[in-house]
């Protein structure tokens, strides 16, 4: 999996108009909880995300079921209309028609700024290569982030955040 990596600039505020991914590693709680707050004061029109990788399965379909609730939600308190129920998706083809329906709602409303996606604990995304189901679970993150990363390339519609404890 090979992601740009983007040096986070507090001067630079089209860090999210690039669409490429960004990660950002940090060592505690405290900090992350920081940043989150941060990016909701600095970015107050841009729908962001986060996920507790801790909570998620590494099954695809539930991994973008997650990202379409969060999503969901925060476009909803941010007051976003005519919102779809998008509960669950069957594929990752589903999903992306899905996600890019959103953002195009988003951005007719006035808003073209990207979505953040903030992965919380992603250290948690690795398995220990010794357990049999490893390579499973590596092969379904390895479906999971090629269409992340597809869409972000092509689209430009979001950003990958990374916080890892």
């Amino acid at each position: 999996m090979v992601l740009w990596k983007k040096r986070f600039n507090r001067q630079n505020s089209t860090f999210t108009g690039s669409g490429a991914a960004c990660w950002y590693f940090w060592t505690s709680q405290f900090r992350k909880n920081i940043l989150n707050k941060f990016l909701k004061e600095r970015f107050t029109s841009t729908p962001i995300t986060v996920l507790n990788c801790q909570k998620i399965t590494s099954e695809a379909k539930y991994f973008f079921n997650e990202i379409l609730k969060e999503l969901t939600h925060e476009l909803k308190s941010m007051g976003q209309k005519n919102l779809p129920d998008y509960s669950e998706c069957k594929d990752s083809e589903d999903f992306k028609n899905k996600f890019l329906h959103l953002y195009e709602l988003r951005y007719e409303s006035g808003y073209p700024e990207p979505f953040l996606i903030m992965f919380d604990e992603s250290d948690y995304l690795f398995p220990d290569r010794k357990r049999e189901e490893s390579f499973k679970i590596l092969k379904e993150y390895i479906r999971i982030f090629s269409m992340l990363r597809g869409m972000a390339e092509t689209r430009q519609c979001f950003v990958i955040l990374d916080a890892a404890g």
